[in-house]
């Protein structure tokens, strides 16, 4: 049976067996390899066989790249997703402390401008202890105001001062010659013969 066996091997193609065996006495375990690997390699480049990949060669993938291109642009627009959600997150944080930091801001204005009317009513009763540092921690509200109130007042003192000399309001007179005298408003725009 074992002969049988033997031949069989010997009539079919050493391609379907891959049988390599070194009939010299084996020194090592490593010559042994790569003696049998070089003798592979030349009897399969004489059967003209592929042995070695092509260097620009890439495997195939399981999924297609439509596919791959498909979970990337999924993935990105998850982390943009994200990243929006962050940013407006960020912004509703910021609007809060804003909208705290103002609120602060005013009751501070606030309770100055209390303060210095408390100080006010103490020193008009007799107590003035307090009333100097009142006006001291009142000064830099009040520098405040002024600059808020600077616009208006100088628009005030527009009107009142012309070419640097101070004009007094023009006489009844003079806005009656400027505008025309009032006379009766009822009545004007009826159609009459004149019209």
């Amino acid at each position: 049976l074992k002969l049988k066996i033997g031949e069989f091997q010997k009539r079919m193609p050493w391609i379907e067996t891959l049988d390599i065996t070194v009939e010299n006495e084996m020194n090592t375990i490593y010559k042994q390899a790569k003696k049998a690997a070089e003798i592979a390699i030349q009897r399969l480049k004489q059967m003209k066989m592929k042995v070695f990949r092509p260097s620009d060669y890439f495997a195939e993938m399981v999924k297609s790249d439509t596919h791959m291109q498909k979970v990337r642009q999924r993935i990105a627009d998850i982390r943009e997703g994200k990243e929006r959600q962050e940013n407006i997150r960020r912004l509703r944080e910021e609007k809060k402390f804003a909208a705290k930091v103002q609120r602060e801001v005013i009751e501070n204005r606030q309770n100055e401008k209390k303060k210095l009317k408390e100080a006010v009513m103490k020193h008009r009763k007799g107590l003035k202890g307090q009333l100097e540092e009142m006006l001291n921690n009142a000064k830099s509200l009040q520098i405040y105001d002024d600059k808020t109130d600077a616009t208006s007042h100088l628009k005030k003192k527009d009107n009142q001062m012309r070419n640097g000399v101070k004009c007094s309001k023009l006489s009844r007179n003079a806005r009656n010659k400027k505008f025309g005298f009032g006379g009766q408003k009822k009545r004007s725009k009826n159609n009459t013969k004149e019209r």
